[in-house]
Protein backbone atom coordinates (compact mmCIF):
# COMPACT_ATOMS: atom_id res chain seq x y z
CA UNK A 1 0.00 0.00 0.00
CA UNK A 2 2.88 2.67 0.78
CA UNK A 3 4.41 1.66 -2.48
CA UNK A 4 1.33 2.70 -4.31
CA UNK A 5 0.60 5.97 -2.49
CA UNK A 6 4.41 6.98 -3.04
CA UNK A 7 4.48 5.79 -6.67
CA UNK A 8 1.17 8.08 -6.84
CA UNK A 9 1.60 10.63 -4.44
CA UNK A 10 1.54 13.26 -7.35
CA UNK A 11 -1.44 12.31 -8.08
CA UNK A 12 -3.41 11.95 -5.27
CA UNK A 13 -2.35 15.70 -4.42
CA UNK A 14 -4.02 16.94 -7.73
CA UNK A 15 -7.14 14.72 -6.99
CA UNK A 16 -7.24 16.33 -3.75
CA UNK A 17 -6.40 19.68 -4.51
CA UNK A 18 -9.34 19.37 -6.41
CA UNK A 19 -11.69 18.81 -4.31
CA UNK A 20 -10.07 21.51 -1.66
CA UNK A 21 -10.73 24.03 -4.04
CA UNK A 22 -13.93 23.35 -5.84
CA UNK A 23 -15.51 21.06 -3.32
CA UNK A 24 -17.81 24.22 -2.34
CA UNK A 25 -19.34 24.24 -5.50
CA UNK A 26 -21.11 21.13 -4.13
CA UNK A 27 -23.81 23.20 -3.03
CA UNK A 28 -24.33 25.71 -5.93
CA UNK A 29 -27.46 26.07 -7.71
CA UNK A 30 -27.54 26.71 -11.65
CA UNK A 31 -25.45 29.55 -12.80
CA UNK A 32 -26.30 31.94 -16.08
CA UNK A 33 -27.04 30.01 -19.00
CA UNK A 34 -27.22 26.53 -17.14
CA UNK A 35 -30.49 26.26 -18.77
CA UNK A 36 -29.61 26.47 -22.38
CA UNK A 37 -27.73 22.84 -21.47
CA UNK A 38 -29.53 21.16 -18.31
CA UNK A 39 -32.29 22.05 -16.31
CA UNK A 40 -36.01 20.13 -15.76
CA UNK A 41 -36.97 22.51 -19.02
CA UNK A 42 -33.90 20.96 -21.34
CA UNK A 43 -35.03 18.10 -22.86
CA UNK A 44 -31.80 16.50 -21.07
CA UNK A 45 -34.47 16.35 -18.31
CA UNK A 46 -35.79 12.93 -20.30
CA UNK A 47 -32.71 11.05 -19.13
CA UNK A 48 -31.64 8.22 -21.16
CA UNK A 49 -34.58 8.85 -23.68
CA UNK A 50 -33.12 12.10 -24.38
CA UNK A 51 -29.94 10.31 -25.58
CA UNK A 52 -30.77 10.28 -29.83
CA UNK A 53 -32.32 13.35 -29.62
CA UNK A 54 -29.15 15.34 -27.97
CA UNK A 55 -27.47 14.48 -31.48
CA UNK A 56 -30.01 15.78 -33.46
CA UNK A 57 -30.00 19.45 -32.18
CA UNK A 58 -27.57 22.48 -32.11
CA UNK A 59 -26.10 22.89 -28.41
CA UNK A 60 -28.23 25.87 -27.68
CA UNK A 61 -31.63 27.68 -28.99
CA UNK A 62 -32.37 30.64 -27.51
CA UNK A 63 -35.97 32.36 -27.15
CA UNK A 64 -34.91 34.20 -30.58
CA UNK A 65 -34.62 31.44 -32.58
CA UNK A 66 -30.52 31.86 -32.29
CA UNK A 67 -28.70 28.08 -32.86
CA UNK A 68 -25.24 28.07 -31.01
CA UNK A 69 -22.68 25.39 -32.38
CA UNK A 70 -23.28 21.57 -32.48
CA UNK A 71 -21.55 20.14 -29.19
CA UNK A 72 -24.03 16.73 -28.91
CA UNK A 73 -20.99 15.15 -25.94
CA UNK A 74 -21.75 18.24 -23.22
CA UNK A 75 -25.19 18.03 -23.51
CA UNK A 76 -25.19 13.86 -23.62
CA UNK A 77 -23.51 13.70 -20.13
CA UNK A 78 -26.21 15.60 -18.78
CA UNK A 79 -28.86 13.40 -20.33
CA UNK A 80 -26.94 10.65 -18.69
CA UNK A 81 -27.18 12.20 -15.32
CA UNK A 82 -30.86 12.28 -15.53
CA UNK A 83 -31.09 9.01 -16.41
CA UNK A 84 -28.75 7.70 -13.66
CA UNK A 85 -29.73 10.10 -10.83
CA UNK A 86 -32.10 12.56 -11.85
CA UNK A 87 -32.39 16.43 -11.19
CA UNK A 88 -28.91 16.32 -8.53
CA UNK A 89 -27.17 19.21 -8.69
CA UNK A 90 -24.62 18.15 -5.98
CA UNK A 91 -24.17 15.35 -8.18
CA UNK A 92 -23.78 17.57 -11.22
CA UNK A 93 -21.48 20.03 -9.66
CA UNK A 94 -19.43 16.94 -8.54
CA UNK A 95 -19.04 15.62 -11.63
CA UNK A 96 -17.47 18.31 -12.81
CA UNK A 97 -15.18 18.71 -10.22
CA UNK A 98 -14.29 14.97 -10.63
CA UNK A 99 -13.32 15.82 -14.71
CA UNK A 100 -11.47 18.86 -13.34
CA UNK A 101 -9.55 16.53 -10.76
CA UNK A 102 -8.67 14.05 -14.34
CA UNK A 103 -7.61 17.03 -16.44
CA UNK A 104 -4.94 17.87 -14.13
CA UNK A 105 -4.16 13.81 -13.93
CA UNK A 106 -4.32 13.74 -18.28
CA UNK A 107 -1.96 16.95 -18.39
CA UNK A 108 0.83 15.72 -16.01
CA UNK A 109 0.75 12.30 -17.62
CA UNK A 110 1.13 14.08 -21.26
CA UNK A 111 3.94 16.55 -19.56
CA UNK A 112 6.10 13.78 -18.05
CA UNK A 113 5.78 11.81 -21.96
CA UNK A 114 6.94 14.67 -23.48
CA UNK A 115 9.41 15.95 -21.18
CA UNK A 116 11.01 12.67 -20.01
CA UNK A 117 14.51 14.68 -18.75
CA UNK A 118 12.49 17.78 -16.67
CA UNK A 119 12.72 17.31 -13.16
CA UNK A 120 9.25 15.38 -12.37
CA UNK A 121 8.42 18.17 -9.89
CA UNK A 122 8.88 20.41 -11.96
CA UNK A 123 6.11 19.15 -13.97
CA UNK A 124 4.17 18.97 -10.86
CA UNK A 125 4.80 22.22 -10.19
CA UNK A 126 3.30 23.67 -13.76
CA UNK A 127 -0.11 21.43 -13.24
CA UNK A 128 0.26 22.73 -9.47
CA UNK A 129 0.02 26.07 -10.52
CA UNK A 130 -2.78 25.60 -13.40
CA UNK A 131 -4.83 24.16 -10.55
CA UNK A 132 -4.72 27.30 -8.60
CA UNK A 133 -5.13 29.63 -11.01
CA UNK A 134 -8.41 31.65 -10.08
CA UNK A 135 -9.85 32.35 -13.75
CA UNK A 136 -10.56 28.37 -13.95
CA UNK A 137 -13.97 28.86 -11.65
CA UNK A 138 -15.87 30.09 -14.44
CA UNK A 139 -15.51 26.33 -15.88
CA UNK A 140 -15.46 24.52 -13.10
CA UNK A 141 -18.42 26.12 -11.28
CA UNK A 142 -20.34 26.80 -13.97
CA UNK A 143 -22.55 23.83 -15.18
CA UNK A 144 -22.86 25.41 -18.82
CA UNK A 145 -18.91 25.57 -19.36
CA UNK A 146 -18.51 21.69 -19.03
CA UNK A 147 -17.90 21.89 -22.63
CA UNK A 148 -14.25 23.71 -21.69
CA UNK A 149 -13.54 20.76 -19.13
CA UNK A 150 -14.90 17.68 -21.88
CA UNK A 151 -12.91 19.42 -24.59
CA UNK A 152 -9.27 19.77 -23.00
CA UNK A 153 -9.68 16.38 -21.41
CA UNK A 154 -10.13 14.33 -25.04
CA UNK A 155 -8.06 16.96 -26.24
CA UNK A 156 -5.09 16.44 -24.06
CA UNK A 157 -6.06 12.11 -23.95
CA UNK A 158 -5.89 12.13 -27.65
CA UNK A 159 -2.28 13.62 -27.52
CA UNK A 160 -1.00 11.54 -24.95
CA UNK A 161 -2.00 8.57 -27.35
CA UNK A 162 -0.51 10.34 -30.11
CA UNK A 163 2.76 10.48 -28.61
CA UNK A 164 2.09 6.91 -27.48
CA UNK A 165 2.03 6.12 -31.40
CA UNK A 166 4.70 7.26 -31.88
CA UNK A 167 7.12 5.31 -29.42
CA UNK A 168 5.16 2.12 -30.01
CA UNK A 169 4.72 2.03 -33.58
CA UNK A 170 1.16 0.42 -32.38
CA UNK A 171 -1.52 1.50 -34.88
CA UNK A 172 -4.29 1.11 -32.17
CA UNK A 173 -3.07 4.60 -30.38
CA UNK A 174 -3.65 5.86 -33.86
CA UNK A 175 -7.21 4.59 -33.69
CA UNK A 176 -7.53 5.99 -30.19
CA UNK A 177 -6.08 9.29 -30.93
CA UNK A 178 -8.39 10.10 -33.49
CA UNK A 179 -11.25 9.19 -31.67
CA UNK A 180 -10.62 11.19 -28.34
CA UNK A 181 -9.60 14.09 -30.64
CA UNK A 182 -13.18 13.79 -32.53
CA UNK A 183 -15.22 13.68 -29.26
CA UNK A 184 -13.10 16.68 -28.43
CA UNK A 185 -14.37 18.51 -31.59
CA UNK A 186 -17.71 17.30 -30.72
CA UNK A 187 -17.61 18.85 -27.00
CA UNK A 188 -16.06 22.57 -28.33
CA UNK A 189 -13.88 24.12 -31.24
CA UNK A 190 -11.73 25.12 -28.43
CA UNK A 191 -9.48 22.04 -29.90
CA UNK A 192 -8.58 24.08 -32.96
CA UNK A 193 -5.57 25.73 -31.84
CA UNK A 194 -3.96 21.79 -30.61
CA UNK A 195 -3.82 21.38 -35.04
CA UNK A 196 -0.92 23.88 -34.51
CA UNK A 197 0.68 22.70 -31.45
CA UNK A 198 0.72 18.89 -31.35
CA UNK A 199 2.43 18.87 -34.76
CA UNK A 200 4.86 21.51 -33.28
CA UNK A 201 5.42 20.09 -30.26
CA UNK A 202 6.14 16.35 -32.11
CA UNK A 203 8.84 17.92 -34.19
CA UNK A 204 10.34 18.96 -31.80
CA UNK A 205 10.47 16.58 -29.34
CA UNK A 206 9.99 13.48 -30.98
CA UNK A 207 11.77 11.35 -34.32
CA UNK A 208 8.63 11.83 -36.50
CA UNK A 209 9.71 10.97 -40.20
CA UNK A 210 7.01 10.88 -43.29
CA UNK A 211 5.20 7.65 -41.95
CA UNK A 212 4.39 9.22 -38.77
CA UNK A 213 3.48 12.60 -40.39
CA UNK A 214 1.47 10.59 -42.28
CA UNK A 215 0.00 9.30 -39.04
CA UNK A 216 -0.88 12.59 -37.37
CA UNK A 217 -2.68 13.83 -40.59
CA UNK A 218 -4.92 10.86 -41.00
CA UNK A 219 -5.56 11.28 -36.77
CA UNK A 220 -6.36 14.74 -37.46
CA UNK A 221 -8.81 14.17 -40.71
CA UNK A 222 -10.33 11.68 -38.87
CA UNK A 223 -11.20 13.82 -35.89
CA UNK A 224 -12.98 16.54 -38.17
CA UNK A 225 -14.77 13.42 -40.35
CA UNK A 226 -16.10 11.92 -37.13
CA UNK A 227 -17.58 15.75 -36.51
CA UNK A 228 -18.99 15.90 -39.45
CA UNK A 229 -20.16 12.63 -40.26
CA UNK A 230 -21.67 13.21 -36.63
CA UNK A 231 -23.10 16.20 -37.41
CA UNK A 232 -24.67 15.14 -40.94
CA UNK A 233 -26.14 12.11 -39.83
CA UNK A 234 -27.81 13.11 -36.65
CA UNK A 235 -28.97 17.03 -36.69
CA UNK A 236 -31.84 16.99 -38.02
CA UNK A 237 -32.11 20.58 -40.17
CA UNK A 238 -36.12 20.68 -40.59
CA UNK A 239 -36.69 21.30 -37.07
CA UNK A 240 -34.04 24.14 -36.46
CA UNK A 241 -33.15 26.58 -39.45
CA UNK A 242 -32.39 29.94 -37.38
CA UNK A 243 -28.68 31.10 -36.91
CA UNK A 244 -27.37 32.87 -34.42
CA UNK A 245 -27.77 36.76 -34.57
CA UNK A 246 -24.75 38.80 -32.77
CA UNK A 247 -25.56 41.70 -30.78
CA UNK A 248 -23.54 45.12 -30.85
CA UNK A 249 -23.30 44.50 -26.96
CA UNK A 250 -22.00 41.03 -27.10
CA UNK A 251 -18.67 42.50 -29.64
CA UNK A 252 -17.95 45.52 -31.34
CA UNK A 253 -15.79 43.99 -33.71
CA UNK A 254 -18.82 41.79 -35.43
CA UNK A 255 -19.94 45.44 -36.95
CA UNK A 256 -16.14 46.63 -37.84
CA UNK A 257 -14.36 45.08 -40.07
CA UNK A 258 -11.19 47.40 -40.48
CA UNK A 259 -7.76 45.38 -39.63
CA UNK A 260 -6.69 48.34 -37.55
CA UNK A 261 -9.89 47.69 -35.06
CA UNK A 262 -9.05 44.20 -34.99
CA UNK A 263 -5.19 44.45 -34.20
CA UNK A 264 -6.34 46.87 -31.21
CA UNK A 265 -8.69 44.58 -29.94
CA UNK A 266 -5.94 41.93 -30.16
CA UNK A 267 -3.23 43.83 -27.86
CA UNK A 268 -6.26 44.43 -25.39
CA UNK A 269 -7.23 41.53 -25.48
CA UNK A 270 -3.99 39.98 -24.60
CA UNK A 271 -3.24 42.30 -22.34
CA UNK A 272 -6.78 41.36 -20.36
CA UNK A 273 -5.92 38.14 -20.09
CA UNK A 274 -2.08 38.43 -19.22
CA UNK A 275 -3.45 40.54 -16.14
CA UNK A 276 -6.05 38.29 -15.42
CA UNK A 277 -3.33 35.20 -14.97
CA UNK A 278 -1.11 37.35 -12.76
CA UNK A 279 -3.90 39.61 -11.03
CA UNK A 280 -7.19 38.06 -10.81
CA UNK A 281 -9.40 40.65 -10.19
CA UNK A 282 -13.25 41.88 -10.85
CA UNK A 283 -13.69 38.72 -12.32
CA UNK A 284 -17.36 38.54 -14.02
CA UNK A 285 -19.39 35.31 -15.47
CA UNK A 286 -19.76 37.87 -18.98
CA UNK A 287 -17.94 41.08 -19.73
CA UNK A 288 -18.94 42.05 -23.53
CA UNK A 289 -19.09 46.03 -24.48
CA UNK A 290 -16.81 48.07 -22.98
CA UNK A 291 -15.09 45.65 -20.58
CA UNK A 292 -12.03 47.01 -21.89
CA UNK A 293 -11.55 49.67 -24.88
CA UNK A 294 -10.98 47.60 -28.19
CA UNK A 295 -10.65 50.99 -30.13
CA UNK A 296 -6.99 52.06 -28.36
CA UNK A 297 -3.54 51.45 -29.47
CA UNK A 298 -2.62 53.30 -26.17
CA UNK A 299 -4.94 51.82 -23.37
CA UNK A 300 -3.32 50.18 -20.51
CA UNK A 301 -4.64 46.61 -21.86
CA UNK A 302 -2.89 47.23 -25.25
CA UNK A 303 0.60 48.29 -23.79
CA UNK A 304 0.46 45.14 -21.64
CA UNK A 305 -0.46 42.87 -24.25
CA UNK A 306 2.26 44.70 -26.95
CA UNK A 307 4.84 44.16 -24.71
CA UNK A 308 3.65 40.36 -23.38
CA UNK A 309 3.23 39.82 -26.90
CA UNK A 310 6.54 41.19 -28.01
CA UNK A 311 8.46 39.65 -25.18
CA UNK A 312 6.70 36.31 -26.24
CA UNK A 313 7.38 36.57 -29.85
CA UNK A 314 11.31 37.28 -29.63
CA UNK A 315 11.52 34.39 -27.14
CA UNK A 316 9.82 32.00 -29.51
CA UNK A 317 12.28 32.70 -32.30
CA UNK A 318 15.57 32.95 -29.98
CA UNK A 319 15.07 29.75 -28.30
CA UNK A 320 13.47 28.01 -31.55
CA UNK A 321 17.18 25.66 -31.82
CA UNK A 322 17.32 24.55 -28.35
CA UNK A 323 13.89 24.86 -27.07
CA UNK A 324 12.86 24.69 -23.17
CA UNK A 325 9.90 24.67 -20.88
CA UNK A 326 9.88 28.46 -21.52
CA UNK A 327 9.38 27.77 -25.47
CA UNK A 328 7.08 25.05 -25.24
CA UNK A 329 4.77 27.17 -22.72
CA UNK A 330 4.91 29.95 -25.07
CA UNK A 331 3.57 27.58 -28.13
CA UNK A 332 1.26 26.53 -25.58
CA UNK A 333 0.15 29.78 -24.36
CA UNK A 334 0.52 31.42 -27.84
CA UNK A 335 -1.98 29.17 -30.14
CA UNK A 336 -4.51 28.78 -27.96
CA UNK A 337 -5.17 31.91 -26.36
CA UNK A 338 -4.60 33.23 -30.36
CA UNK A 339 -8.34 31.71 -31.04
CA UNK A 340 -10.02 34.27 -28.67
CA UNK A 341 -7.89 37.49 -29.31
CA UNK A 342 -11.15 38.91 -31.36
CA UNK A 343 -7.92 39.53 -34.84
CA UNK A 344 -9.95 36.78 -37.09
CA UNK A 345 -12.78 35.96 -35.58
CA UNK A 346 -14.28 38.40 -32.46
CA UNK A 347 -15.62 35.89 -29.28
CA UNK A 348 -19.05 36.40 -28.39
CA UNK A 349 -18.38 38.35 -25.27
CA UNK A 350 -14.56 40.04 -26.34
CA UNK A 351 -12.76 38.48 -23.46
CA UNK A 352 -13.74 35.40 -21.19
CA UNK A 353 -12.18 33.83 -18.31
CA UNK A 354 -12.65 30.27 -20.06
CA UNK A 355 -11.30 31.29 -23.00
CA UNK A 356 -8.07 31.19 -21.11
CA UNK A 357 -8.62 27.69 -19.76
CA UNK A 358 -5.99 25.61 -22.62
CA UNK A 359 -3.94 29.03 -22.42
CA UNK A 360 -3.28 28.93 -18.64
CA UNK A 361 -1.36 25.41 -19.32
CA UNK A 362 1.55 27.20 -21.40
CA UNK A 363 0.93 30.14 -18.48
CA UNK A 364 1.54 27.82 -15.81
CA UNK A 365 4.48 25.92 -17.96
CA UNK A 366 6.21 29.58 -18.01
CA UNK A 367 5.80 30.29 -14.60
CA UNK A 368 7.07 26.90 -13.63
CA UNK A 369 10.14 27.73 -15.02
CA UNK A 370 10.88 31.17 -14.26
CA UNK A 371 10.15 29.75 -10.43
CA UNK A 372 12.77 26.60 -10.70
CA UNK A 373 14.74 26.51 -13.94
CA UNK A 374 15.80 30.04 -14.47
Amino acid sequence: MKEILGKYNYQIVLILVSFILYGNTLKNGYALDDEFVTGPKNIVSKGFKALPKVFKVFHVVDESGNTYEYRPIVKATFALEYGLWGENLVLSHLVNVILYALCLLVLFKLLQSIFKEVSVFILFASVFIFAFLPVHAEVVASLKNRDVLLCFLFSFSGFLYLIRFIEKKNYLFLLIAALFFGLAVLSKFDFIPMLAIVPLVLFKRFDVNLKRVLGIVIVFAAAYYIYRLTKLTMLDRTVIKGVRVFQYFENPLFFEKDIMVRLSAGFNSLGFYLKMLFMPTDMACYYGYNALDVFSFTSLYALLGAIGGGWMMYEFVNRFKKPDLLWYGIVFFGFSISMYLNVVVPAAGIVADRFMFFASVGFSMMLAYYLFIF
